[in-house]
């Protein structure tokens, strides 16, 4: 695996994505190792670090809501479909 991307995220700038810095394609190629996990915490300590925020949103799959909140994150709106995919928008406060 040395030679291979098994886990990615993307950290956007306020107003990329969403009104406050999001963190979008958790994206892992291996499940069940907590690649996705370590990959996100990495992601909230980069926005932390290049960014200096105060909070972080995401929009995400609602199947993976528990995976949102085992790094913090709290669902703040409804369900909505999108490309036919239920999603839901949580949010981290950072402080």
């Amino acid at each position: 695996m040395a030679d291979k991307v098994i886990a990615l995220a993307r950290v956007c700038p306020a107003g990329t994505h969403m009104k406050e810095i999001s963190i979008s394609r958790v994206i892992t190629t291996v499940r069940g190792k907590g690649y996705g996990k370590q990959i996100m915490l990495y992601a909230i300590d980069a926005a932390k670090e290049h960014f200096g925020v105060k909070q972080i949103d995401i929009e995400g799959q609602e199947y993976a809501k528990g995976f949102y909140e085992s790094v913090g994150f709290r669902q703040s709106s409804n369900t909505f479909m999108l490309n036919g995919i239920l999603i839901l928008q949580s949010s981290r406060q950072i402080g």
